[in-house]
């Protein structure tokens, strides 16, 4: 378990274990880490996406809520912007 801070485990046995390791280990051990989140966030949205879809969003909407962007006024005038 890290504490936070630059990726050093919490407790002192624990840092001095992962300090005694070939720095390549440790850097492919973090890119395995870092690949795992990223595909659990890629499991959370696409099941997100299937739910909103079964309960009938629009396209456009499911993609503002998963990008966590937000859609565009609909009453603005398209000129305004040039």
């Amino acid at each position: 378990m890290s504490n936070g801070q630059n990726g050093y485990p919490a407790h002192k046995e624990c840092r001095e274990a992962w300090e005694t390791r070939k720095p390549e280990v440790r850097r492919r051990e973090k890119a395995a880490e870092r690949i795992k989140k990223i595909e659990k966030q890629w499991r959370k949205s696409r099941m997100l996406r299937e739910q909103l879809t079964r309960d009938g969003y629009a396209p456009d909407v499911i993609a503002a809520l998963i990008s966590g962007g937000a859609l565009p006024d609909p009453e603005a005038d398209p000129e305004e912007d040039d």
